[in-house]
């Protein structure tokens, strides 16, 4: 590929990316949790309802947090069967949820230079960390490390959590939601440990909180450690840039001074798409606008009738589609095509 022989402005080359909307912050946050119980509560088994692509989400089909995830509704009673399983944590301080990636890694040496000539992961691990500001029963078995079944009622009589001298670890899946209005996004973690436990403090002005630290696991099912989603109907919205695919379009001389250019309708959610077709001549390097007569669609295509060429010259062309979420993408160049 030979170097352009001229550039572009960031204007336009780059400012067009910018896109100020997709600025997201966790204005509300929440954590679902239940006990790993290996392959029983696998997130690879179709049972816990995978989307199109046979991944797990916490989102139903119209983008929506899904109403089978908990064991319990929030107002106590149980939710009906079939239901995932899943305790709702309820308040977190307004730190919200922190989620961290550590990677370790080592460099390789030469006597030849100062220079790492190599560098090679010896570690990668990523971890949740949250305050809890209740003080529930699931809280306590949660610092006790308790597996959640026959987990008390809030209020019940006579409850205790004790917190044995040999307790084994107790695997959790968590998941993790953030909503920004109309956005809402969820990290999977369908393996995790608690790694930390934070201090508790019970004094006269200050909350009882209690801040757990829980590291991602790979697991053998979903193989995977963390999964980020991405939904709602503001999400929807945004639609995505329109993709051309791999076939560049076609071009034909008709004319003297007109040519047709076809190519697929471009797929994504931003449909429907306007048209704009750019053309150059040698060395192909400066795309104008071209003069569109007509567009003609049939089936999964499109025909543009270019007119006003210039006689007896080679043209190229791209086509610009523009999505109805002002999302534009630009196909690859066609062919070359000569006028009359």
């Amino acid at each position: 590929m030979a170097l352009p022989t001229t550039g572009g402005t960031y204007e336009d080359l780059l400012e067009a990316g910018n896109n100020e909307i997709a600025v997201r912050k966790g204005l509300v946050v929440g954590l679902l949790i239940r006990d790993y119980n290996g392959s029983t509560t696998s997130l690879a088994n179709p049972a816990v309802g995978l989307n199109g692509d046979g991944v797990f989400s916490p989102f139903a089909a119209d983008g929506q947090l899904r109403d089978d995830l908990l064991a319990h509704l929030p107002e106590g009673g149980l939710n009906p069967e079939p239901n995932l399983g899943f305790y709702y944590i309820g308040l977190t301080t307004e730190d919200g949820i922190t989620f961290a990636t550590d990677v370790q890694t080592s460099d390789t040496m030469s006597g030849q230079s100062r220079h790492a000539v190599r560098v090679d992961i010896e570690s990668e691990n990523d971890t949740i960390e949250f305050s809890a500001r209740e003080s529930t029963p699931l809280i306590d078995w949660l610092n006790d490390d308790k597996p959640l079944t026959g987990l008390p009622d809030l209020g019940a009589i006579g409850y205790y959590s004790m917190r044995k001298s040999q307790n084994s670890i107790t695997e959790r899946q968590i998941i993790g939601l953030m909503w920004d209005g109309k956005h809402v996004a969820a990290k999977v973690f369908p393996r995790m440990s608690r790694e930390n436990v934070g201090d508790t403090s019970w004094s006269v002005g200050t909350q009882d909180t209690s801040a757990l630290t829980y590291r991602a696991l790979r697991c053998p099912y979903a193989k995977y450690r963390v999964n980020t989603l991405r939904e709602g109907d503001g999400w929807r919205a945004m639609g995505g840039y329109p993709n051309f695919g791999l076939t560049p379009p076609v071009a034909t001389q008709t004319g003297a001074t007109t040519a047709t250019v076809a190519h697929a309708v471009p797929s994504g959610v931003g449909d429907p798409w306007t048209y704009e077709v750019e053309q150059a001549v040698s060395p192909f390097t400066t795309y104008t606008a071209a003069t569109i007569g007509s567009s003609t669609p049939s089936g999964g295509n499109i025909t543009h009738s270019i007119t006003g060429l210039t006689t007896a010259t080679e043209y190229k062309f791209r086509v610009v589609a523009t999505g109805s979420n002002g999302l534009e993408g630009t196909s690859d160049v066609s062919n070359s095509a000569t006028t009359s």
